[in-house]
């Protein structure tokens, strides 16, 4: 709850932070107001934008070594989003994101609950196409920084495994990321609604995944507003 009242307050901070900054620049600076205060001409893909995004999570599995079966258990991420322009239809999309993401297994008449909490890091390359409206697709790179996992099974306690003892390279994870989506575009800012999917593909601490597992794919569906930065 500390890490998730944590994300909110820098998702309101931001937004406020956002919001501040477009009302300065709504006007020109002089004490005469203009009556152009819209320009729908502007090209909106050349534009950098910075703001927040949530979303639901849910992991599916690719292949099936192991006898093992997954149940539907949607999750949540969210955090700081920005979409900075490279020129033209190119651009990159960082983000900063909490996620928690929860897998429920079925193996051999038992089933445990399993949640993963982590702070994601993806860098994204965004092709948009389109002006005031956008369709945009993405793909990139994904960083993932283990925070704790929790283990639920029907008549016992639950289990928390905490990582403060591992270094970094134990706990960090990487992956491929992709997606697509929408984004409505105005003078203020921008509204997008996106899907995309999170394969991981090893650690730092043991390299590519090369064990013959499930492979898991972490889908997702989020909605964000994100500020206009500059004029």
């Amino acid at each position: 709850m500390k890490r998730l009242a944590l994300v909110l307050s820098l998702v309101i901070g931001t937004f406020s932070l956002a919001q501040a900054q477009y009302r300065y620049y709504s006007y020109p600076q002089s004490s005469k107001r203009s009556p152009h205060r819209y320009d729908y001409r502007d090209d909106f893909k050349r534009k950098s934008y910075l703001g927040f995004k949530i979303g639901g999570t849910h992991t599916a599995l690719i292949n099936n070594n192991q006898p093992v079966e997954l149940g539907l258990a949607p999750d949540f991420q969210g955090g700081l989003a920005a979409k900075l322009a490279l020129g033209g239809f190119l651009a990159l999309q960082p983000e900063i994101l909490y996620t928690q993401s929860t897998t429920k297994y079925f193996r051999q008449n038992q089933n445990s609950r399993i949640t993963r909490s982590s702070v994601d890091v993806p860098i994204l390359f965004r092709f948009s196409f389109g002006n005031t409206t956008q369709f945009f697709i993405n793909a990139g790179a994904q960083a993932s920084y283990a925070l704790d996992t929790k283990t639920k099974t029907p008549g016992q306690p639950e289990q928390t495994l905490v990582y403060e003892k591992d270094d970094f390279n134990h706990r960090t994870g990487y992956g491929a990321a992709g997606g697509m989506g929408v984004a409505i575009n105005s003078h203020y800012g921008q509204f997008m609604i996106e899907a995309r999917g999170y394969y991981p593909m090893g650690d730092f601490a043991n390299g590519w995944l090369n064990q013959p597992e499930n492979r898991m794919l972490n889908v997702g569906l989020s909605i964000g507003y994100l500020g206009r930065l500059g004029r």
